[in-house]
Formats: C-alpha cells, sequence, structure tokens
C-alpha cells in the first residue's frame, strides 16, 4: 500500500468509526450510567481501531495490500446505513446496547423495513472493511466483534419476544432478515 493509500484508508475509517462514536453520547438513550458491557465493547472496539491504523500506518508502503477497494466499499455502506438508521430513528432514540428496558416500539421504516437491526449491520460491515483493509491479525479482532453484535442483536430479540410487543414482532421478523434482507422469495409467510 502506497503512503496515499495508508492515509485514505485511515481517513476513510475516520468517518464511520467517530460517527459510532459520535451516536454513544448524542442519539443512544442511556439513563444512569453506561452499562457495563457496553463499556467493555466500547474499550475493546477502541482497541480493535487502535489495530487497525498501526496495522495500517505500519505496513511497509510497498507491502501488498490485501483488499483496499472492498474495504473502502464496506466503510461507504457502513456509513450510508448508520446514517439512514440515525435518521429513522431521531425522533424516538433507542436505547443504548445492554440497557436492560422493555421496547416500547417496533421501529419498521427506513432501513428497519429490510433489517431488524441495521445499527449492528453497519458496525459489522466497518469490522470487516478493517479486515479487508489491514489483513492478517485484524481479521481475528473484526470476527470477535461481528460474534459480539450477533450475540447483542440476539438478546435484543430476546427481550421484545418477552414484551408486550412479541405478537408484532413476530410478524415482523417473519418479513425481515435480522442482519442481512431477506429477498422476498425466502420471507415466510404470515399466519
Amino acid at each position: 500500500m502506497s503512503s496515499a493509500g495508508q492515509w485514505a484508508a485511515t481517513i476513510a475509517s475516520l468517518v464511520p468509526f467517530g460517527s459510532f462514536a459520535w451516536a454513544i453520547p448524542r442519539h443512544f438513550e442511556c439513563r444512569g450510567p453506561m452499562p457495563r458491557g457496553m463499556r467493555v465493547l466500547s474499550l475493546f472496539s477502541l482497541a480493535a481501531y487502535a489495530s487497525f491504523i498501526g496495522l495500517v500506518m505500519l505496513r511497509h508502503p510497498h507491502a501488498d495490500t490485501p483488499l483496499i477497494g472492498p474495504g473502502l466499499i464496506c466503510f461507504v455502506a457502513a456509513t450510508l446505513l448508520f446514517w439512514w438508521a440515525i435518521r429513522t430513528t431521531t425522533t424516538k432514540r433507542l436505547s443504548i446496547a445492554y440497557k436492560k428496558v422493555d421496547p416500547d416500539l417496533i421501529v419498521a421504516a427506513g432501513p428497519y423495513a429490510w433489517i431488524r437491526h441495521p445499527f449492528y449491520t453497519s458496525y459489522i460491515l466497518f469490522w470487516v472493511g478493517t479486515g479487508f483493509i489491514a489483513g492478517g491479525w485484524q481479521w481475528a479482532l473484526a470476527l470477535v466483534l461481528m460474534v459480539w453484535y450477533l450475540r447483542i442483536a440476539r438478546d435484543e430479540e430476546r427481550f421484545f419476544e418477552r414484551s408486550g410487543l412479541s405478537a408484532g414482532y413476530a410478524a415482523y421478523r417473519r418479513r425481515t432478515g435480522m442482519l442481512i434482507p431477506v429477498p422476498p422469495l425466502l420471507r415466510r409467510q404470515q399466519h
């Protein structure tokens, strides 16, 4: 990767990662102290991002770049999806991860019409992008974070299943994918 490529990858990564960091205090609802799980996730994410920056910036300028193009595409897709989800949830802020609150609303507009967890999908796209660009050990960190987000999403689904919104959420689940869109032909029919 050339020196210019190193800087381009670093700067391109700042937009989605900075957006994610911005949303923690500015968009998501968190009354009281931040949940311990969210603090641990934030610290791990920061360490993984520092690893990405280090791997990119310390790479020899003439070393092979694993896949910078797909990585940059992932950054753009993550950013667009994230801000679409922000725009969709501006009037009703969602609870921050690990905050154990009963859901009071099913969001089914914007990206939520296609996937149930667009924020987590955007985070996963970002980490896949870091793996494409930095390669090597960054893939291990990305995989840990992808599994972590999947687990959080599943836990949040259980909150809906035990809430007063369970019937409506079951119908919503049948027509949308969890983290990726479900093609219309594969959607489960409502009964």
